[in-house]
């Protein structure tokens, strides 16, 4: 048989999906600054220690913040040295003080608390409750530069901590639970809401903030270059027990370059009764390294009931998350310029990974010139209860990802409809160059669908992927239905590799102009290529016949021999397009591979050469080519039609098959007119 001619692509993305390693991105903002303000220890008379649970009267929270705010005094920490065991209930009866001078409020200070571990859960004794029928928030920061650390808020009517200022931090806290992180102990509305800028919330293990059961999202943010690190929201202090907040985990309202998670510091948002993160903002925002719909571990689904990430933004940047269990999409993004890079959607884990799917799509975006996966930083969308990527929009990329599988080629992780749903036009699933290509296999129904609308062309290309193989092209790991089926105009499919898919190679059901060139197509279980309707369509005389691809009759392969490294190649086109140019394309493979229904009809499993062919008046053309390519007796020879220009111009189905015989040399003499010395030349046919 011939060599093959497709690369065997080393699909880029596995150690990033392994490792996690943050990759550095132009715009991305560095933790806020908490300040100076609390750079140094304080002094003893700059302390206020609140001593009782009293709502009022010397030694209460109350008039601690009192001094605080006084400006005429020095204090800007609170302490607690409250006696007996806790937890200590605080309790007051009308709103507590807004803050309005910088300020450490520190619940750690508390004798017999202490801060989580990446072992020990924390322990907090000093608990804000409101359920007296408070009205407002449990907790207002109307200050820059504060710090709030080691409080229990819960039972507000609204909001359990607000904060307007900026530079503020909050770590540490439990914000809608009680004093053990376990139990529902709700605020009534938003457990966080922040409208400042350069703001913390979270940080390493014991900065943790633990922010669940609360009326409205977890926590929302308004402002620019706030940053939320390794926070719990929606589930308890273990990492695994659904304690949802009800509208949702995360929500920004207009904010610009809001980080969300980091190396090491993830934050687990899952089990609220809205999205994960919801994101409506104006620009920029990051979302990275975060487990949003599964415990603290990753091992099981704690979903959130809608999406995992909903972003109603442009340049939205979404890197190193796991986003697997949620209720619908994993990640739907609502504008464009979108960049995701190395998640995993839908599962979870290291190759061989394992399910957690979302019962939506994988990752959707509904926008334009988005790009989904790059070299060395693919994601993995497997598992997931639609397809695996939806596209509606101009421009947007699908670069070196593994859909439907991973890079260890693990059955069983493919979408339930499609790998890839193409809705939109101007887009590029692959790429120019091999390490560019997808792995799309393993999908309940197509690899890849193309939807692109017939009033306008889609000039769509498809190129350098693996579709329905496994990853190094050469395994099955079939999708159920085509390899490829298009319902649109000008897709341009290229030098992929599409094999051992359960029914077409390519399906064109509608639409004109689509060239499939220079591709591996084999094994599928119907035709390599076929124009609908489903089954061989025999070729017309004139081909004055229209439907998909215009239905452009197939050369005929008349002979095919071997001889060394050289596969010569008779053909001949009969009554077809008059003065029509055109490239035929031939093919060798094992077997002619012929479905049923269409006998001696077959697919190419690897690209041989072209020939360019100019037909007659009547149609017809022939002749013979040699190609530098070998082949054995034995294999079989097809070929296909695609009219010029190639880049957007149908191709046919492919030809019967031709098997391969072994060839011989023929001996010529010829004669100079000058002399008779004779010279023989071995010639193939």
């Amino acid at each position: 048989m011939a060599s093959s001619t497709y690369r065997r692509w080393a699909v880029a993305g596995t150690a990033a999906l392994a490792s996690m390693t943050a990759i550095p991105s132009a715009g991305v903002a560095s933790s806020p600054d908490p300040g100076s303000t609390h750079a140094e220890a304080p002094s003893a008379s700059t302390v206020k220690t609140v001593t009782n649970t009293h709502d009022t009267g010397k030694g209460s929270l109350r008039a601690a913040l009192f001094k605080v705010n006084n400006p005429s005094l020095n204090f800007d920490t609170v302490h607690f040295a409250i006696k007996g065991t806790g937890p200590h209930l605080i309790r007051p009866a009308t709103p507590l003080p807004a803050v309005t001078a910088p300020v450490t409020i520190d619940g750690y200070s508390q004798p017999g608390t202490s801060r989580a571990t990446a072992s020990q859960a924390a322990t907090l004794d000093i608990v804000i409750n409101c359920s007296n029928g408070v009205a407002g928030a449990g907790l207002r920061i109307d200050a820059d530069d504060s710090l709030i650390t080691g409080l229990v808020i819960n039972g507000a009517a609204l909001d359990g901590i607000v904060v307007t200022g900026d530079g503020n931090t909050l770590s540490g806290n439990y914000v809608g639970t009680d004093a053990t992180g376990e139990l529902r102990r709700g605020n009534g509305d938003v457990g966080i809401s922040m409208t400042g800028d350069h703001n913390q919330i979270g940080g390493d293990v014991g900065d943790r903030n633990i922010v669940s059961n609360n009326g409205g999202f977890g926590i929302q943010v308004t402002g620019v270059n706030n940053a939320l690190y390794g926070n719990y929201i929606g589930i308890d202090d273990d990492g695994a027990v659904d304690r949802g907040n009800a509208a949702g985990g995360l929500r920004v309202l207009n904010g610009v370059v809001t980080l969300v998670g980091t190396v090491g510091e993830p934050n687990v948002i899952s089990g609220n009764g809205g999205p994960g993160v919801h994101i409506e903002a104006d620009s920029y925002n990051d979302v990275s390294d975060n487990l949003i719909g599964t415990d603290a571990a990753a091992s099981y689904a704690i979903p959130n009931d809608a999406e995992g990430v909903l972003a109603e933004t442009d340049d939205m940047y979404l890197q190193e998350n796991i986003v697997a269990g949620n209720e619908d999409e994993g990640i739907e993004v609502q504008g464009d310029r979108a960049i995701i890079l190395s998640n995993l959607v839908g599962v979870s884990g290291t190759p061989p990974l394992t399910t957690i799917p979302n019962g939506g799509t994988g990752i959707e975006i509904v926008g334009d010139d988005a790009k989904i996966g790059e070299v060395d930083f693919g994601n993995a969308v497997a598992a997931n209860g639609r397809n695996g990527i939806g596209l509606i929009g101009d421009g947007d990329s699908v670069i070196s990802n593994f859909i439907g599988t991973d890079s260890a080629g693990t059955p069983g992780l493919g979408n339930l409809n499609d790998g890839v749903l193409l809705l939109g036009t101007h887009s590029t699933i692959g790429g120019d160059a091999a390490d560019e290509g997808n792995v799309i296999s393993g999908n309940n129904e197509n690899g890849l669908e193309i939807l692109s609308p017939t009033e306008r062309q889609g000039d769509d290309l498809v190129a350098h992927n693996l579709i329905g193989t496994d990853p190094a092209g050469d395994g099955s790991l079939a999708n159920n239905d085509a390899g490829v089926s298009i319902q649109g105009s000008r897709v341009q499919v290229s030098e992929n590799r599409i094999a051992f898919n359960g029914r077409h190679g390519v399906l064109v059901d509608a639409g004109s102009d689509n060239p499939i060139t220079h591709n591996s197509i084999d094994l599928n279980g119907l035709l390599g290529i076929d124009l609908s309707p489903v089954g061989r369509t025999a070729n017309d005389s004139g081909d004055g016949d229209t439907g998909p691809n215009d239905l452009l009759n197939y050369p005929a392969v008349t002979s095919a021999s071997s001889v060394g490294t050289t596969t010569t190649v008779g053909w001949e086109i009969v009554s077809g397009l008059p003065n029509t140019d055109m490239i035929l394309e031939f093919f060798a493979s094992d077997a002619c591979n012929q479905p049923t229904g269409s006998p001696n009809y077959g697919e190419g499993a690897g690209p041989i050469g072209t020939r360019d062919v100019v037909t007659d008046a009547l149609g017809n053309a022939d002749g013979v080519k040699t190609f530098p390519v070998p082949t054995t007796p034995g294999d079989v020879v097809t070929a296909t039609a695609t009219l010029v220009p190639v880049e957007s111009s149908p191709t046919s189905e492919f030809s019967h098959c031709r098997t391969v015989t072994q060839g011989r040399g023929v001996e010529l003499e010829v004669r100079t007119m000058s002399a008779a010395t004779v010279r023989s030349l071995t010639l193939p046919v």
